[in-house]
């Protein structure tokens, strides 16, 4: 098989990708995935059409074929971390939390001032509407005829723990406002949400979905790639398959994801080469950065025995399991005596079932996460066996400025849970306990016990003029020191930026199309 253009990874953004390249009849893409294709939507599993506000795939019961099944090496005195990563077409996106927020303008001044100068607010607007239709505002920051449905839930639907969410925000002097994402957005306010009627829109359902008639366009799934071919020197020529089949192109985008393109490329010999000879690996390329500077959101669940009578919902557990945490509302804010601006978040302060409340199962929690980490961690191969997943170290809280602001997040949320108006639905904590917090060190302890992924993986193929100083890609994608392979996904990101990741990664997918159109070659 020949193509002109191989897009390896049909995820969030690689079925943007496979989209608008193919919109030139010219130009012969195959679209490649390791997992199942739903060309229909009434074909598709559950946990890829509804809804839920975490990874379908932690759900009880949930279908594990849809997850590559990667696990983070725990660190000292932490538990495993399981890492959810789509394995269907449409990717993670398929299976994630649906949220729907853009990059704020600060984190693209920081892309630039990394040496990417096109990746400015001003420049990635434009593809941010045309991404999306989004009804609920007219005015020049949001589109009205792209692919993806948003929605989110205004004030007359709010739960009264929304309703008491807001009013403690308030009271604490975060200042509210519809539209999170307005490039000046208060920090308090309705999350937006990929999401119609009840149903999931991600890319594969919303972009590739246009295409599929396309006669340029081959979609191949259940296919695993386990290298990027090169013809001499380090120019490419396709793509070898897990099955021993050699797809050639003399232009291949890897988007697999923060994980699975670092991945890629190193069993391709591209990456830090000492690691690469370790392992049995030729190296081709000497890119130190490749699988290094991995970041997240590190999360914290705190959370309360329910008081009162659990909403009615919530009698069924298994519609609990649906909807997982139950507020649309979240709160952005900077740590004290932090030098980083908005680099703290809280969401979802809600009733749900959980274990260990008494009778019911019913309690309350609110989800703290850390928007701006300054600690990173690292994906490593641990064989030259493409098909054995690589090791993945999240090093969360490592340095002693992460635990500071988290320990100040944390307080913030502890906060709110004692204004009047949620002190009416907590009672017994449960996470974290007084002993927990008894002194820094204790609380530093439990921390290190309570912190997860928030499943928004970013930055190991990091994006910048200088592969001395970690660059992996330039600003248009292109892999440095090789001749028609680009990286196109969250790994990409020069850091994680402070929302959740999904639509500036299909901004991404967008935006690289544009510059392989646009002849950036």
């Amino acid at each position: 098989m020949e193509f002109d253009t191989i897009v390896v990874g049909a995820g969030t953004a690689g079925c943007v990708l496979a989209t608008r390249l193919s919109e030139d009849p010219g130009r012969r893409v195959a679209l490649i995935e390791g997992g199942a294709d739903y060309s229909q939507f009434r074909n598709m599993p559950d946990d890829v059409k509804y809804l839920g506000d975490r990874p379908a795939v932690l759900r009880p019961g949930a279908d594990l074929s849809l997850d590559w099944g990667y696990v983070a090496t725990p660190a000292a005195g932490r538990p495993t971390v399981r890492l959810p990563r789509g394995k269907v077409i449409g990717g993670t996106g398929s299976i994630n939390g649906r949220v729907f927020l853009r990059a704020f303008p600060s984190d693209f001044a920081e892309w630039v001032s990394a040496g990417n100068p096109d990746w400015s607010f001003e420049k990635v607007l434009p593809w941010y509407r045309a991404i999306e239709t989004d009804l609920d505002f007219r005015n020049e920051y949001h589109g009205r005829s792209g692919p993806i449905r948003v929605s989110r839930t205004f004030r007359h639907d709010w739960s009264p723990e929304d309703h008491a969410f807001e009013e403690a925000c308030l009271a604490m002097g975060y200042p509210a406002g519809d539209d999170l994402n307005a490039p000046d957005a208060e920090p308090v306010g309705p999350t937006p949400s990929s999401s119609q009627d009840g149903t999931r829109w991600s890319s594969a359902r919303a972009y590739l979905a246009m295409a599929r008639g396309r006669s340029n366009l081959t979609v191949i799934p259940d296919t695993s790639v386990h290298r990027v071919l090169f013809d001499g020197g380090l120019t490419v020529r396709g793509i070898l398959t897990a099955a021993g089949t050699v797809i050639e192109a003399p232009e291949v985008i890897v988007s697999a994801g923060a994980l699975s393109s670092p991945y890629l490329l190193m069993h391709s010999g591209i990456g830090p080469a000492d690691h690469l000879r370790e392992v049995g690996v030729q190296p081709l390329a000497d890119l130190p950065g490749v699988g290094r500077n991995l970041r997240d959101h590190p999360n914290i669940i705190l959370s309360w025995t329910r008081s009162g009578q659990a909403p009615e919902r919530l009698r069924s557990r298994a519609l609990n399991d649906s909807l997982g945490l139950a507020s649309g509302l979240r709160v952005r804010f900077t740590a004290e005596a932090s030098d980083i601006v908005d680099d703290c978040m809280i969401r979802s302060f809600g009733s749900t079932v959980m274990e260990g409340t008494g009778d019911g199962g019913v309690g309350v929690r609110m989800a703290v996460a850390l928007s701006q980490e300054t600690s990173s961690g690292s994906v490593r191969l641990t064989s030259s066996e493409p098909s054995t997943l690589p090791s993945v170290e999240l090093d969360f809280l490592a340095t002693a400025d992460d635990r500071s602001r988290m320990r100040s997040a944390v307080r913030t949320g502890l906060e709110l849970a004692g204004h009047k108006s949620i002190r009416q639905y907590v009672d017994i904590p449960l996470n974290p306990t007084p002993d927990d917090l008894a002194d820094d060190a204790a609380f530093d302890s439990w921390m290190r016990r309570s912190v997860a992924t928030g499943h928004h993986l970013t930055s190991t193929c990091a994006m910048g003029p200088d592969p001395d100083a970690g660059a992996v890609v330039d600003q248009y994608g292109r892999v440095h020191g090789t001749e028609g392979l680009r990286v196109a996904d969250a790994s990409i990101m020069p850091k994680c930026i402070r929302p959740n990741t999904q639509c500036t990664t299909m901004l991404i997918g967008e935006r690289i199309a544009d510059f392989v159109r646009s002849q950036h070659r």
